[in-house]
């Protein structure tokens, strides 16, 4: 798919808030000019929802995972889809019980029949290395999210591997991303990558990450509402063509964004 295709339908985001348990070295969130919303109850994120004017799609992304308690995220899919009847993206690094599983898909059933997409992407930010990124033992290992991604796939639920932030080879190193890619790409819709955004408070805790890469000033996600915050983005345009290179030998969609990955869905 071309990137450059035109996006025609309007998001809107929704999350619980509050400070993230998991606590990622690399996450904005934690940065001290960063903005946290207060914790969100599901009555609450519905009613700020309803507040917005009419939109396409709901994403249950930004500001934190919103999946450390599962059954409660997946009453929040549940109870958006019931009140809006729209589609739903989620984002998460955690991963479901079978069980839970069997709720998603239900509830994937029941979206299909009204012609509305559920979209699942599933992070994983390295493989051996990943806990360079993620040390806090509440995250599942890649290799859990890598199974837990093919369990989905196999729901028929559509799935994207969010493989990101994408880091300089000499601190993850690439073949780490394209192992990633090379065990999932039978189990997924396509592959959602992007380079790393850090600051200096960012850098200090990525302990070893290289301080003489080029660096290009960027403004943090306008749709978090934190547009006054600059961050640099780190020049990993080699590792990312690498990762392109190998999702195209591997027969599998690549995207720099989400929402281009769910273009062809949308756009219908």
């Amino acid at each position: 798919m071309k990137e450059e295709l035109q996006i025609s339908y309007k998001r809107e985001f929704a999350s619980f808030g509050g400070k993230c348990p998991f606590k990622c070295n690399h996450c904005y969130t934690f940065i001290d000019d960063f903005s946290t919303k207060e914790n969100y109850s599901i009555n609450d994120i519905i009613k700020d929802l309803k507040s917005h004017n009419k939109f396409d799609i709901v994403y249950i992304s930004g500001f934190k995972e919103n999946f450390i308690n599962v059954e409660i995220g997946i009453e929040l899919i549940e109870k958006i889809y019931d009140t809006f009847k729209c589609n739903i993206l989620f984002t998460t690094r955690n991963i479901f019980t079978y069980k839970n599983i069997k709720k998603l898909s239900n509830i994937n059933r029941t979206m299909q029949k009204d012609n509305k997409y559920l979209f699942a992407c599933v992070s994983i930010s390295a493989y051996n290395s990943y806990k360079k990124l993620e040390p806090c033992e509440l995250i599942p290992s890649p290799q859990k999210r890598i199974n837990f991604i093919k369990h989905l796939y196999m729901e028929n639920i559509i799935t994207f591997l969010t493989l990101r932030p994408i880091c300089p080879n000499c601190f993850i190193p690439t073949r780490e991303y394209l192992e990633v890619i090379k065990q999932t790409c039978n189990y997924c819709n396509g592959v959602i990558s992007s380079g790393i955004v850090v600051n200096s408070q960012i850098l200090n805790q990525l302990k070893g990450f290289p301080k003489e890469f080029i660096y290009k000033k960027k403004n943090l996600m306008d749709c978090l509402n934190q547009e006054n915050i600059i961050m640099k983005y780190v020049d990993v345009d080699n590792e990312l063509f690498k990762i392109k290179e190998c999702c195209y030998k591997n027969k599998i969609p690549f995207f720099s964004e989400s929402k281009l990955a769910i273009c062809k869905y949308l756009n219908q």
